[in-house]
């Protein structure tokens, strides 16, 4: 994560020594970042994959597991991390940090018992994204066919469950930061020491943007950007609303040849708006893009949709590094209460984000205004000396106490 390099960056520009270690996810990680931290003058250390069972659960049990999972989950259930925790625990011993950072959900759980000094990042409780999915997300199944029943009871008890536990294991954690203020305050009502820390952003294109900005504009016809992993929840609901309540009005307004959406992000959006999207003159899936830089540089606008009260959108954020002028659902507010409407972005509820992005696009003075504001909050609050720098003391704190 971009958040990563951001907060290892400064930790090292500090004098520090980080050692960063890689759970074994699903995939083993990019050898050229891993050679990339390593360059940056972090140690990198990768966690061994568990050990596999032996396969030898009778049908009956792994039945009444399968049933035990659906309706009350343990934490082993819910939180697939904990299988490695063993072997983590190994790994930091071997390590003895003064202080260790454990950065997401699956971090969280997998070190959550570890005798030292620790500091958990979060952003949404995981029964967010699940309970989101069931609402938004139409690959799966739906109806009253047993799948269908079945995918919807797993999805609600864990939801139920997976929230409550996380919240008590968060509370044996020395401190706890948050993405997203409502967030913060939410973890801070279960007892967790909890505060509201800001997204570290990397600077791609520092001090010179407006000159960079300036070279790549002159668009022929309005270009407004999409941007985020297309399997993410944040992002299948934003698309959602983009194809069901903001195209048609940009078509009506603007006719289907005049203006173009770049959708940048990796994977296939979903197959139920697949074919709106293709459909539409306007519309190119661009796929992944890296780096991103002229596709945000180039954008009159950079449209988040998301209606999901979910913590903060880094896109904006990015977006807000390169001087963009951003027009986002009003739920996005909650995770960065920085936004203000019509001072550095323009926030709308469903049916007015076709309004505000066509207010954006007929001002050229406003979308210039609206950069420059953004830029100038994310250079106060949101890159890595700024966000970068509470972290570092936060970590800091923790260490002398050991």
């Amino acid at each position: 994560m971009l958040m990563h390099w951001a907060s290892i960056n400064t930790l090292l520009q500090a004098g520090h020594g980080v050692t960063f270690v890689s759970m074994p996810w699903d995939q083993q990680p990019r050898e050229d970042r891993v050679a990339a931290l390593r360059d940056l003058g972090a140690e990198v250390v990768l966690v061994p994959r568990p050990r596999a069972g032996d396969g030898s659960t009778g049908r009956w049990q792994a039945r009444l597991a399968y049933a035990r999972s659906l309706l009350w989950p343990d934490d082993r259930a819910l939180f697939p991390a904990l299988a490695s925790e063993d072997e983590l625990a190994r790994t930091i011993a071997g390590i003895a940090p003064d202080v260790l950072l454990a950065d997401g959900v699956s971090a969280v759980t997998a070190a959550h018992r570890l005798r030292v000094p620790k500091l958990a990042f979060i952003g949404d409780p995981p029964g967010v994204s699940r309970r989101e999915r069931l609402r938004w997300d139409q690959t799966h199944p739906r109806g009253l066919s047993r799948d269908a029943v079945l995918y919807q009871l797993g999805s609600r008890t864990y939801a139920l469950r997976a929230d409550r536990r996380l919240v008590a294991m968060l509370r044996g954690y020395d401190s706890a930061g948050i993405f997203g203020a409502h967030r913060a305050e939410w973890a801070r009502r279960h007892g967790v020491r909890a505060w509201y820390v800001r997204s570290p952003i990397m600077d791609a294109v520092g001090s010179s943007w407006e000159e960079r900005r300036r070279a790549l504009s002159g668009n022929p016809k309005p270009r407004i950007l999409l941007i985020g992993h297309l399997r993410g929840i944040a992002t299948i609901s934003g698309l959602h609303v983009f194809v069901d309540e903001v195209l048609p009005e940009l078509t009506a307004a603007l006719g289907p040849e005049g203006f173009d959406v770049e959708v940048v992000g990796a994977h296939d959006p979903p197959a139920s708006l697949r074919p709106a999207l293709d459909a539409h003159p306007a519309v190119h899936l661009r796929g992944h893009v890296e780096p991103p830089d002229e596709e945000f540089l180039r954008a009159d606008v950079v449209l988040v949709p998301t209606p999901i009260e979910t913590g903060p959108r880094v896109r904006i954020l990015s977006a807000f590094s390169y001087g963009c002028c951003v027009v986002a659902h009003e739920a996005n507010r909650l995770g960065i209460p920085q936004l203000v409407h019509d001072e550095n972005v323009l926030l709308a509820d469903t049916p007015g984000l076709a309004r505000e992005t066509l207010r954006a696009i007929r001002e050229p003075e406003l979308r210039e205004r609206l950069g420059r504001r953004g830029r100038e909050l994310y250079e106060a609050e949101f890159t890595p000396e700024r966000a970068g720098t509470t972290i570092v003391q936060e970590l800091e704190r923790l260490a002398e106490r050991r």
